[in-house]
């Protein structure tokens, strides 16, 4: 996907940009899909994130400030520390092109 490309998402194209430049300014570094399962810290961050009232219809990107870690983070934090993992569930697709 090129610059230009990303501008086609107009919502988060800057955000993937601004992304793009911090990764460029590294002299070296990987970047690897981690699976939320991976990573229970940041889906839960990322799902406290989706029901944020945010209007669709907003160019800007909004951030919120945590004031204190919720209980429940502190749960899952520790869970990603002793290395638990949970089964991933992946619906049986059955496309035939």
């Amino acid at each position: 996907m090129t610059d230009i490309d990303l501008l086609k998402f107009v919502d988060i194209s800057t955000l993937i940009l601004d992304c793009m430049c911090l990764i460029k300014m590294f002299w070296e570094g990987i970047i690897k899909h981690i699976y939320r399962e991976g990573n229970h810290c940041v889906d839960f961050l990322a799902n406290q994130g989706t029901d944020l009232n945010i209007s669709a219809a907003s160019s800007f990107v909004k951030y919120s400030n945590i004031d204190s870690v919720p209980p429940k983070l502190v749960n899952l934090f520790e869970d990603d520390v002793k290395g638990l993992t949970f089964p991933r569930f992946v619906s049986n697709c059955n496309f035939k092109p």
